[in-house]
Order: structure tokens, then C-alpha cells, then sequence
């Protein structure tokens, strides 16, 4: 445990010492043109994903890229961490975010959204925000370029599920162009509210297109049946031994518990709140994960048709 917290610390700076180094290191393409900027931007998520597999032991595999359409289309994706949020911008080609106006005030950041076309919407801002969103994204399809929505507005821990937000759906059905759902493991590796990292393999695959012309409803009820839970081959709902996000916490962690564990092999971790607190007495701080986390867990294993683990 010792280990994936120092691996963690050193990568959260690391991350912060890259991305200011890059911010700074951009500003020159403020006023040259987008291309550059956007050939910039690419090397700063490559940078993150070497400090990623480096520091914390995450790798990714993207699949389903055979899904892609000619542009313009829709990517709508799950939301569990930053790491979509980056990832996305290597991932299409020449990608519009639809994002949240607050992002718009951190430092230089805000300046190369601008400068990138991003769509800022007011979460608050009603059917004045809505009209103002369908008009970027209409200059953004005519410029042939993907839009990339997260429907669900904020991220969710893995586990965790909450209606979409109508924007997603309203892009659909003005734009006219086909919607690629993404389904993705990354808040079991990145977790939202907390700097761990666990070390494993960040899967993310494009769905089949959703072809334009569908009415709003059932649009929305094919976009939501979008699950991940095909994302790993270990069959039965788990998770590989090595994708863990137990893994690495020690032997103080406990024996091996292949029959109800979340994975093959995992270790002796709780996976819901009361386990979380009725054995990090009799094993130490390293028998547990962080509690929202164990008990995003237990809720995930719940959606799988399995109980929650409990260990004798």
C-alpha cells in the first residue's frame, strides 16, 4: 500500500509539473495557427499517458475504432475520471468538447479551449445556454470536426449510474449525424476525489454508431443501454488479477480470495462500506480502499448479478 501511494503522489505531480510546463510552453501558438496548437496538445496527452504507465502502472487498450464514422459525428462517452477527458483529444481526430463554462477560468487552459473551438455551456443556463450550444456545434459539424459530450454532466463513480442530461439528445436531433457511444474502466484505475492510482489496464471501446433519424426517446434508450461490462475477458464479471485495483496493497492486505473476490486472485480487500470498517481494525490501514471507492464496488458488483463479497 505503501508503494501505491508513493506511485500515486509521484505521479499527481508529475502530472501537475508537466501540464503547467506545457501550458507555458504553448503560449506562443495562441496566435499561430490552430494545427500547431492542436500538434501541441497531442504531445501533452502523450506525455500523460508515459507518466501514467511509468509512475502508476496504467496502460490502456482502445478497441472498437473500426466504429469510427467519416466526421462529423457524436462521441458520447461515460464519465468516471480525467482521464477521458484528456484521452480524447488523441483519440479522434480534431475533437469539439461540449464542457462545463467553469473550465473556462483556469489559468491558460481557458485560453486554449477558446482557441481549440470548445463549446462552453452554463449548466444553469436553461433553453439560452441549449440554443447557444446547438449553434457551436452546427459551426463544428460543418467544419467536418467530432463533437464529444459526457451525458451524464459530471463524473460518476464506477458503480454508480444517473439519468443523461437532454443536451445529448438535442444534439442528436438537430445535428443529424450518427452518435458513437464509449464505454470505459478508467474509474477503476483513476478514481474521482482522490489522487490513488491503481495500476492495471485503462479499456475503452467505440460502440457501433447510432444511425441519425431516430426519435429523441428512443435515441436516448439505446445511448443508456450502453454497458461496460464486456470490457474484460475474465468472464463472470471480474476482473483480471492484474487489473485489481487492490493490487499492490501488501500482504497486510490478505490471503488471495478467488471465490468471491472482484477479480481472479484479488486480494483480501472489502468491497462495501460495513466490511471497510469491520476490518481495518483486525488487518490495519491496508486492508481497505478508500470507502466511496470500496462501496462503488460493491455497487458495480450488484449491477453484475453477483453479491457483494464477504469474507469469513
Amino acid at each position: 500500500m505503501t508503494h501505491n501511494r508513493a506511485a500515486s503522489a509521484a505521479f499527481t505531480v508529475s502530472f501537475y509539473t508537466w501540464s503547467i510546463f506545457m501550458g507555458l510552453a504553448m503560449s506562443p501558438t495562441l496566435v499561430l495557427p490552430r494545427p500547431v496548437m492542436r500538434a501541441c496538445v497531442r504531445l501533452w496527452i502523450s506525455g500523460i499517458v508515459m507518466l501514467l504507465r511509468r509512475l502508476a502502472g496504467i496502460d490502456m487498450a482502445v478497441t472498437g475504432r473500426e466504429n469510427l464514422p467519416a466526421p462529423p459525428y457524436i462521441v458520447a462517452s461515460k464519465h468516471q475520471s480525467e482521464w477521458e477527458a484528456d484521452l480524447f483529444n488523441v483519440l479522434v481526430p480534431d475533437p469539439v468538447y461540449v464542457i462545463k463554462k467553469e473550465l473556462a477560468r483556469i489559468p491558460l487552459y481557458g485560453f486554449y479551449a477558446v482557441r481549440m473551438g470548445m463549446i462552453f455551456i452554463d449548466r444553469r443556463g436553461g433553453a439560452r445556454t441549449l440554443r447557444l450550444m446547438l449553434r457551436r456545434a452546427q459551426n463544428a459539424v460543418a467544419a467536418k470536426r467530432p463533437i464529444v459530450i459526457f451525458p451524464e454532466g459530471t463524473r460518476v463513480a464506477v458503480g454508480n449510474r444517473i439519468p443523461y442530461h437532454s443536451g445529448v439528445a438535442a444534439l442528436y436531433t438537430a445535428l443529424d449525424v450518427p452518435v458513437v457511444p464509449v464505454v470505459h474502466n478508467s474509474g477503476m484505475h483513476w478514481p474521482k476525489q482522490t489522487y490513488r492510482k491503481y495500476p492495471g489496464t485503462i479499456r475503452l471501446k467505440f460502440l457501433p454508431p447510432i444511425p441519425a433519424g431516430l426519435k429523441a426517446k428512443d435515441f436516448l434508450a439505446r445511448l443508456e443501454g450502453a454497458k461496460p461490462c464486456r470490457l474484460t475477458n475474465a468472464g463472470a464479471g471480474r476482473l483480471p488479477a492484474a487489473e485489481c485495483p487492490a493490487r499492490g496493497l501488501g500482504a497486510a492486505a490478505g490471503a488471495s480470495c478467488r471465490r468471491s473476490g472482484c477479480c481472479q486472485g484479488c486480494p483480501r480487500v472489502p468491497r462495501c462500506h460495513r466490511q471497510v470498517r469491520r476490518t481495518r481494525g483486525r488487518h490495519g490501514a491496508a486492508a481497505g480502499l478508500r470507502t466511496d471507492y470500496a462501496d462503488s464496488i460493491c455497487r458495480w458488483r450488484r449491477r453484475q448479478g453477483r453479491r457483494p463479497a464477504v469474507h469469513h
